[in-house]
């Protein structure tokens, strides 16, 4: 794995964040890793706190962090650009009396406002749960009964899908993007129009709730996955070791938040770690991957077996006019 590594990314390894795995793993103590989060000296815990206000409050505030692109849109937010949506969010959810513990549920395509609501549900201590927008009626449904679900952040076209009338618990249904004129609906951006900028976040202990992630069902019923704050630890940590990320990263990872890589290594990892986050939206196609890859010059990127195999089937004629030295992820 080393030799490849040092092929497809030369000049990386010998600045990797880990240089000896021997010596690391005769040294290693969690405590150590526990040390770099702010909550090891001040008790307080949340993700959102941790993922995004540290690094503002430590100076890196004007850093990007989401770079976010489809077919129609293509953004850039900063640290403090994702604080104030966050807090924004938050402060809407607060205002209907969501808060900790209650689990939020976020059913929607890739985008901005996702990773916004996202983050401003963790802020007010509530626990997200993250749905794959291919979910049809029964598989929404099922995950929103079983997880007891208040409140929902949707689009026009997936509300389509949820069968509001047999979720009793579901209080609250937030809709972004377009009007949806009907008794109960809430519009995603006339409150965050009208919601203030800042929100101290609610601070919780390390098992406190952080997300549910539910499995695929493959093996019967979908079964609900309880994370706590503390699983930041992993995520950060792997980041760091597994991905290599550091600072001055361009990272890209694949996977849709509904699945549990879209979350822990798709926004917790990199944000824990101050990295610049890509998120492409729209479907699969080789060549929108690679153009994405070298337009914001990606130098650590994360995807599945099955992704590349489809890369590799769809040959070279993929990489046409296509220039990846800038990412540093092709030989010379």
């Amino acid at each position: 794995m080393g030799q490849v590594h040092d092929e497809i990314l030369p000049g990386r390894v010998e600045h990797a964040n880990m240089q000896d795995y021997t010596l690391a793993v005769q040294q290693f103590r969690w405590e150590d890793v526990e040390r770099t989060f702010s909550w090891y000296h001040t008790g307080k815990v949340n993700m959102a706190h941790e993922a995004i206000d540290r690094h503002v409050s430590e100076g890196r505030g004007g850093s990007t962090a989401l770079i976010y692109s489809d077919s129609s849109r293509e953004e850039r937010y900063t640290f403090a650009d994702l604080q104030e949506h966050s807090s924004r969010f938050g402060n809407v959810l607060r205002k209907y009396g969501v808060g900790k513990g209650e689990r939020v549920f976020i059913f929607m395509p890739r985008s901005p406002e996702l990773y916004f609501s996202l983050l401003g549900v963790l802020r007010v201590g509530a626990v997200a749960g993250p749905l794959f927008e291919a979910f049809m009626e029964t598989a929404v449904k099922d995950r929103l009964e079983d997880s007891g679900a208040v409140a929902l952040v949707t689009t026009p076209e997936l509300l389509k899908r949820v069968r509001r009338e047999e979720l009793p618990a579901l209080r609250h249904i937030i809709v972004v993007g377009g009007d949806v004129e009907e008794q109960g609906i809430i519009s995603y951006e006339a409150e965050m129009a009208a919601a203030k900028a800042e929100l101290e976040p609610e601070w919780l202990t390390l098992e406190d709730g952080l997300i549910m992630h539910y499995t695929s069902g493959s093996t019967g019923k979908p079964k609900g996955v309880y994370h706590v704050q503390r699983a930041m630890i992993q995520h950060y940590y792997t980041g760091k070791i597994v991905l290599d990320l550091r600072p001055d990263d361009i990272y890209w990872c694949t996977a849709d938040p509904g699945w549990v890589t879209g979350t822990s290594y798709g926004i917790f990892a990199p944000w824990l770690n101050g990295v610049a986050n890509v998120v492409r939206g729209g479907r699969f196609s080789p060549g929108d991957w690679y153009r994405t890859i070298e337009r914001f010059a990606v130098t650590v990127w994360y995807s599945a077996p099955t992704a590349f195999r489809m890369l590799m089937g769809a040959g070279e004629n993929s990489l046409a006019g296509i220039d990846l030295a800038a990412s540093g992820m092709c030989c010379q």
